[in-house]
């Protein structure tokens, strides 16, 4: 999701997509690392995929299975990573 909803962008999100962005878009599900951002850009989340998938960073491992990037998706990989968070950094 770039900081500026395209047309195709906004379709993905749906109904509600201001206020979606607005909430969703600097979140733990959202986030990843990356050395393209400027490749990466405003482009559909189907072409990100490529660069996710040739990426050394192991989290990025994750999109291997992903083929839709929503809300849902968002909120899973929140859970997902904070799942991880928590092993790595008990209390």
């Amino acid at each position: 999701m770039p900081q500026k909803l395209s047309k195709e962008w906004q379709e993905s999100l749906g109904k509600g997509y201001s206020t979606l962005h607005k909430k969703w878009l600097h979140t733990l599900g959202y986030l990843t690392l990356t050395g393209y951002n400027p490749e990466l850009s405003n482009k559909p989340f189907e072409q990100k995929l490529a660069y996710f998938k040739q990426s050394n960073i192991s989290m990025n491992q994750y999109f291997d299975n992903i083929k839709i990037w929503n809300i849902e998706s968002i909120q899973k990989r929140a859970e997902y990573l904070a799942n991880i968070a928590i092993k790595v950094w008990p209390r």
